[in-house]
C-alpha cells in the first residue's frame, strides 16, 4: 500500500484494533525487545492496560455482528462509482453509507465500556469459561510463574496466578492515573468511553442481582460480548441490504429498529432472563477455546442462529470484503481469529539465496533466516523495502509467533519460544494474514472514499441520522448506567455536571471523595474485597475505609439514587464506578 494512506508516519505510536479486519496494532515496544518476555510469558505489567483493552476488541469484532460492523464501514466502497453517482438522490450506495456510518455509533460506548471493564475489573473465578482476555493474559503475564510454581510441586489453577496478578496490578499507581484519567472524561465525550465504561458497570449490578454466577467479572465479560455481538439477529437486521435498491421507507426507519431492538428487545430479554442464558452459555463456551472458527455443534438460544440468518452473514461478509480481493489490496477479510500483541515497522531484506533479514533503526537485534515458500519472489531476485515484524497469538495452541512482512505480505514466521524458522503449524496459521500497516492503510483510504460533497442530498440524509444516533445513544446509555436502582430516569442536572467534567466534577463537593472512590473502586474490582484488606494496602484503618465507603454511599445515593458499592460483613464491591 502506497504509504501515504497510512494515518500517520510509520514510525508513530499505535495502540488500536481495526474493526473492518479486526488487526490490532499495538506498537508500544518493539516486539524484538521482549522477544524473551514474551517467549517465557513474564511481560511488564506497564504493558497490561494496552493488551487487556485491545484484546477486549479484538473478541468483540470475531463475532457475526463484529463482522458485520467491519462490513458497514466499507460498505460505500463496495461501489465505489455508485457511491458517487448516488450523492444527489440518497436512494443506493450514498444512503446506504450514511446508514451504516449513523448507526456504528450506537456501539461505541458498548465497545469501549467492554475494553474499560477488561482493563479496571475482569479477574476470573470459578466459571470453567475462560475470557480471551484472561487467556491472553495468563499466556503473556504469568505463564513463567506458572510453570515455575509446577517444577516447584506446587499445585495450583492456572488462572489463581491471573487472578492474583492482576489484583495486584489493579492497586498500583499505574493503573490509579489510568482510571483517574477516565474518570476526568466528559460523559458526552464523542469517544464512549465514561458513558460505555459506566453503562457496563450499571448492567453487570442489575445482571449480578439475578445471576449470581456473574459475580466472576471474567464469565461476565465473556457472556456479554457473546449475548450482544453473537446474535444473529442483530447481525441480520445491522446489514439488510443485499442489493443496493432500496426501499421507500424513511432513512431514520433502519435506525429506529435498531434502537428498538437493542436497547428495548435485546436488553429487556437479558435482564430477564439472565439465569438461564448464563447457564446456555457456560455449556456453549467451556468446550470452546478462545479463537476456535470451527462450527459448533449447537448453540445458545439468546444467539438466534438459523440457516439463513448464517448465510445472510456469509453474504454480508463477502460484500464488505469486495475491495480486498483485488490483488492490491490487503485480504482484511482474514486472520481475523489472530490477535496480535506488538507491531514494529522494519527494513526488510530478501537475498538472492532466498534467506531474509528484518531490522530496525531503533533496535539493535534482528531477525534471520530462511523466506517462507509462498513468499518469495516470482522474480527469484533479490529484494529489499518497507515491512514490519508483528508478534501474533495462536489462541488455539498458546504460542507466541514473530511474523515478517515485506509490504503487506509474510514472508517468515518464527516462534518466539524456541526460535524455529517456518515451522509447518506457525505457516498454516499465519499464511493469510496481512501487515497491520497495510490494513491501517486500507481502513484509512476507505475512510477517505467515505466523502460527502457539501450541500449534498446525501450530506444532508448523513448529517441527520448521526445526529439523532448520537442523541439517542447518550440517552440510552446515560439512563441506565446513571439512573437510579427503581429504574427512573437519571437526574439531568446529575448528567449536565458529568457532561462538564466527568465523575470528578460530580463528586467535586465532597473532599478527597474521587481519590477515594478511584482506589476503593480498584480494590474491589474482580469481586470485592474486606476492608481489612483495603486498609492494610492503602495505610490506614478499618474505621477509615468504612467512613469513606459510607460517605461516599451516601453522596452518589443522593445524586443518582444508588450506592457506589454494596457492603456486606466487613467487605465491600460491586463498585459502580
Amino acid at each position: 500500500m502506497n504509504p501515504i494512506f497510512l494515518a500517520g508516519p510509520v514510525e508513530l505510536l499505535r495502540v488500536n484494533t481495526d474493526p473492518i479486519s479486526n488487526t490490532v496494532a499495538n506498537s508500544s515496544v518493539h516486539p524484538l525487545k521482549v522477544r524473551q518476555e514474551l517467549a517465557e510469558g513474564r511481560l511488564d505489567p506497564i504493558y497490561l492496560h494496552g493488551v487487556m483493552h485491545e484484546t477486549s476488541h479484538f473478541a468483540t469484532f470475531f463475532t457475526p455482528v463484529g463482522k458485520v460492523l467491519g462490513a458497514l464501514m466499507c460498505v460505500h466502497g463496495s461501489d465505489p462509482v455508485g457511491f458517487t453517482l448516488d450523492h444527489s438522490a440518497a436512494r443506493g450506495v450514498a444512503r446506504m453509507g450514511a446508514q451504516a456510518d449513523a448507526v456504528l455509533g450506537y456501539f461505541t460506548p458498548l465497545i469501549e465500556g467492554i475494553a474499560l471493564f477488561a482493563e479496571f475489573d475482569v479477574s476470573p473465578g470459578e466459571s470453567p469459561v475462560a475470557s480471551t482476555m484472561s487467556t491472553t493474559a495468563m499466556r503473556l503475564f504469568c505463564m513463567h510463574d506458572i510453570r515455575g510454581a509446577a517444577q516447584a510441586g506446587t499445585r495450583r489453577a492456572p488462572y489463581d496466578f491471573v487472578d492474583a496478578f492482576l489484583r495486584s496490578f489493579r492497586t498500583r499507581a499505574e493503573t490509579l492515573e489510568r482510571k483517574r484519567r477516565l474518570f476526568d472524561l466528559s460523559l458526552a465525550s464523542e469517544d464512549g468511553y465514561l458513558l460505555g465504561y459506566l453503562w457496563v458497570k450499571a448492567l453487570w449490578r442489575i445482571l449480578v442481582s439475578r445471576c449470581r454466577k456473574l459475580a466472576d467479572t471474567d464469565l461476565f465479560l465473556s457472556f456479554l460480548i457473546d449475548f450482544f455481538f453473537s446474535d444473529f439477529e442483530l447481525a441480520s437486521r445491522l446489514f439488510p441490504w443485499l442489493t443496493d435498491d432500496l426501499s421507500d421507507e424513511p432513512a431514520e426507519e433502519y435506525l429506529r429498529d435498531i434502537e428498538h431492538y437493542i436497547f428495548v428487545e435485546r436488553i429487556g430479554s437479558l435482564i430477564a432472563g439472565a439465569a438461564a442464558y448464563v447457564d446456555q452459555y457456560e455449556a456453549y463456551a467451556s468446550g470452546r477455546a478462545p479463537g476456535d472458527v470451527s462450527e459448533p455443534a449447537c448453540r445458545p438460544g439468546y444467539q438466534n442462529y438459523s440457516w439463513a440468518a448464517h448465510f445472510q452473514l456469509s453474504v454480508t461478509s463477502a460484500f464488505g470484503a469486495v475491495r480486498s480481493m483485488h490483488i492490491m489490496w490487503p485480504d482484511y477479510a482474514a486472520g481475523r481469529h489472530i490477535p496480535r500483541i506488538f507491531v514494529a515497522p522494519a527494513h526488510i531484506e530478501i537475498f538472492a539465496d532466498m534467506t531474509f533479514k528484518a531490522s530496525n533503526e531503533g533496535c539493535d537485534a534482528a531477525l534471520e533466516g530462511p523466506v517462507m515458500e509462498a513468499g518469495r519472489p516470482l522474480s527469484g531476485a533479490a529484494v529489499a523495502g518497507n515491512g514490519s515484524i508483528e508478534a501474533v497469538f495462536l489462541l488455539q495452541s498458546m504460542r507466541v509467533i514473530l511474523c515478517v512482512f515485506l509490504g503487506h505480505g509474510l514472508i517468515a514466521t518464527i516462534d518466539a519460544a524456541n526460535e524455529v524458522v517456518n515451522d509447518p503449524e506457525a505457516v498454516q496459521a499465519c499464511t493469510d494474514l496481512s501487515s497491520s500497516l497495510a490494513m491501517e492503510a486500507a481502513s484509512v483510504q476507505m475512510a477517505k472514499e467515505f466523502e460527502l460533497p457539501e450541500g449534498s442530498m446525501a450530506q444532508a440524509v448523513h448529517a441527520s441520522l448521526t445526529a439523532r444516533a448520537r442523541e439517542k445513544t447518550y440517552d440510552y446509555f446515560a439512563s441506565l448506567a446513571l439512573g437510579p436502582d427503581d429504574g427512573t430516569a437519571a437526574d439531568r442536572a446529575v448528567l449536565q455536571v458529568l457532561d462538564a467534567g466527568g465523575v470528578s466534577a460530580l463528586l467535586g463537593s465532597l473532599p478527597g471523595a474521587t481519590e477515594w472512590l478511584l482506589r476503593l473502586s480498584l480494590s474491589c474490582a474482580g469481586g470485592g474485597t474486606t476492608f481489612r484488606d483495603a486498609a492494610r494496602h492503602w495505610h490506614v484503618d478499618e474505621a477509615a475505609i468504612e467512613n469513606q465507603i459510607s460517605a461516599l454511599n451516601a453522596e452518589v445515593k443522593k445524586l443518582c439514587g444508588k450506592e457506589a458499592f454494596v457492603v456486606s460483613a466487613g467487605a465491600f464491591g460491586f463498585s459502580q464506578f
